[in-house]
């Protein structure tokens, strides 16, 4: 009897792992795994354009910093050497992590059925630091020039990043 219960209770650990594992949410559960975390809008064209985003999030995983427009062509006139923006994670005033965007690329855009966007910075949460009241500070180094027809209608997306659990 006692290695019954022994068994059975290291089934139920086991199943809890597997049910809480990010393979298992994105597969079972995907609407809610890749739901966005943020959006707003957010003009990558003009230099100096700062934005502070909130960052909370219930899946420990990898995440992507988007910029998206609501037109399925936007992307197509995407060079390489436009767009960078620096980026800060601050907790309670504290820098966690700073740097520079990568340069929007074809290999990281994506499309739906009425919009295209492109990721411009992949982060796991949590950061290994100490985190509480997170904050993604956002600025433009350099405009995205390529998206000027679309000025007044970007937005910064987060969300896991699609390519990773």
């Amino acid at each position: 009897m006692k290695y019954i219960l022994l068994g059975l209770g290291a089934l139920l650990v086991g199943a809890y792992m597997i049910y809480s594992s990010n393979v298992f949410q994105s597969y079972i559960y995907p609407q809610q795994f890749y739901a966005d975390i943020y959006i707003a809008p957010f003009d990558v064209t003009q230099k100096d354009a700062a934005i502070n985003i909130p960052i909370t999030y219930k899946y420990k995983t990898r995440y992507a910093l988007y910029i998206s427009v609501d037109d399925i062509n936007a992307m197509y006139d995407l060079r390489k050497e436009e767009g960078i923006l620096s980026y800060k994670f601050i907790s309670q005033g504290k820098v966690l992590k700073e740097g520079l965007t990568i340069a929007p690329t074809m290999e990281n855009v994506t499309y739906t059925n009425t919009s295209s966007s492109v990721a411009i910075l992949k982060f796991e949460l949590p950061l290994k630091e100490d985190e509480r009241d997170l904050i993604l500070v956002l600025k433009v180094i350099k405009p995205m020039f390529f998206l000027n027809k679309y000025s007044g209608i970007i937005a910064c997306e987060i969300s896991p990043w699609e390519e990773y659990k």
